[in-house]
């Protein structure tokens, strides 16, 4: 049977108490450990994980944060060749950035040490074959209709921005009273302060 991971979330609002990411200007070549953001506008918007995701970040990131919760999608960088990993709706897999060439997405290049881009890397190829986190997707949504600080995920589960968090913390990245595995997009997005105007730039 799964190992069912059950913790109270300690954080009332998001973002407070966590690492902002410390990011590389100018790069061009994405590295291990980096990450994208995608927005699939070319999938069904209905798609249960997106839906979730999309209604999940509509409800975090108001006003003038909502610029955050464009993106719907996230990945991690594992080799200088554009091999990425991401936890997709049929599992943890890894593939070729230029799948998303017809998409829209951003990559976010991260200042790190070649010894924490190994890691990261390391981390992330390990979890490829993984299930997709629909316990976790269906925990976000009930928090969004009920409240509460009530987390719940399977061990040897992950959605997409909850494994780029993850594999992220070899890198010394923290989420001081966030369960990891509720990291949305928009999350990592705001963390990284990548803004769906600055992106298009």
């Amino acid at each position: 049977m799964a190992d069912i991971r059950i913790a109270v979330d300690g954080a009332t609002s998001f973002p407070e108490g966590v690492t902002p990411f410390s990011r590389l200007q100018g790069a061009v070549k994405p590295r291990p450990g980096d990450f994208y953001l995608t927005h699939q506008k070319d999938n069904p918007w209905w798609k249960p994980a997106f839906a979730m995701i999309r209604l999940g970040q509509a409800l975090r990131y108001k006003g003038e944060f909502r610029k955050y919760a464009h993106w719907n999608h996230a990945g991690i960088f594992v080799d200088d060749n554009g091999q990425v990993v991401e936890a997709l709706n049929n599992g943890v897999v890894t593939r070729q950035i230029s799948a998303y060439r017809a998409e829209e997405y951003t990559v976010v290049y991260l200042d790190m040490t070649d010894e924490d881009r190994t890691q990261v890397a390391n981390i992330a190829k390990q979890w490829v074959g993984a299930k997709y986190g629909w316990l976790n997707i269906v925990n976000i949504g009930m928090r969004i209709v009920f409240g509460g600080k009530l987390s719940y995920s399977r061990a040897d589960e992950k959605i997409c921005s909850g494994l780029v968090a993850y594999c992220l913390t070899a890198a010394g990245y923290t989420w001081r009273g966030y369960d990891v595995n509720r990291m949305m997009p928009a999350d990592l997005a705001w963390l990284a302060s990548v803004d769906y105007e600055e992106a298009t730039k």
